[in-house]
């Protein structure tokens, strides 16, 4: 067993070849988030915007940025709608051909880019997004250089992450799958995207902004009928490579245990796995 992620996290080739070659991986990791109930969320001195997750990072951006937005690392899309509706032109950059190729359309500009190399100009955006997608760089150090050259004075960053303790559940019924294939005790294994959490991301932030608030978010994923429990077998198989890697194990071995378990669980109680995320606000003096 290794606790070093593997390259399916932060190997570029592989990240937009395979692990986001398209958007079906990114979908099936979303699609648990059906089953979510919030049961606490920090807002600060921010009036509540609109449900769901969309709706919590548009709690914190000001109706006022109306200047170019850029969404890098945008996914699926899903907060563009949110950045079209009050940006005058908005960017939307991936470093995967093939989910671009998947967006909807939209009024938005599709760009390949690498966060930690940008194409764009200092000061091109009044409004940044990057969510779910630092703890994928190799250089973050370089990544958040980079993210504030490109915004404007005055501008604002918006980076949504995981925070400590997020999936423990999952990482516990993973590690009973390992101990199943292995005949020996298995730990869990430490997340990969500790490497950029609400914690240690608002510190890595703070080096460059001059004002940096996290909000953190808590809640419960519950599953236990046939089509949220599928959900959640897509969503560990969605990341087949890290665990398969981490635990040097193979994947049918491991899948078959985990499934298993899976079944046992779901027999007598709901699974339920806690959520723990966050959106970072870092705003450019």
């Amino acid at each position: 067993m290794t606790n070093r992620p593997s390259k399916w996290f932060t190997d570029k080739a592989h990240l937009a070849a395979e692990a986001y070659g398209d958007n079906q991986r990114l979908a099936d990791r979303g699609a648990v988030y059906r089953y979510l109930q919030l049961q606490s969320v920090d807002l600060g001195t921010h009036p509540f915007r609109g449900p769901g997750v969309v709706g919590l990072v548009s709690t914190f951006l000001d109706p006022a940025l109306t200047g170019p937005g850029l969404d890098i690392g945008c996914g699926t899309g899903q907060y563009l709608p949110l950045l079209a509706s009050q940006c005058e032109h908005v960017v939307a950059a991936d470093l995967s051909e093939g989910m671009l190729a998947a967006l909807p359309d939209g009024p938005w500009e599709r760009r390949v880019a690498d966060v930690e190399a940008l194409p764009f100009a200092d000061n091109s955006f009044q409004v940044v997004l990057a969510n779910h997608m630092l703890y994928h760089c190799p250089d973050l150090t370089t990544a958040l250089s980079e993210l504030h050259r490109v915004l404007r004075p005055g501008g604002t960053l918006i980076a949504t992450t995981n925070g400590g303790g997020n999936f423990a559940e999952a990482y516990a019924l993973l590690a009973q799958a390992a101990s199943d294939v292995r005949g020996t005790a298995a730990p869990a294994l430490t997340p990969a995207d500790e490497r950029f959490t609400v914690e240690s991301g608002a510190e890595l932030l703070g080096t460059l902004f001059g004002d940096v608030s996290a909000h953190s978010a808590r809640g419960i994923l519950t599953f236990q009928d046939a089509e949220s429990l599928d959900a959640l077998r897509a969503y560990f198989r969605s990341v087949r490579e890290e665990w398969a890697f981490r635990y040097q194990l193979d994947w049918p071995s491991l899948e078959t245990a985990l499934n298993r378990r899976i079944d046992e669980h779901a027999a007598s109680d709901p699974i339920t796995i806690s959520t723990r995320s966050g959106t970072l606000v870092a705003l450019r003096e």
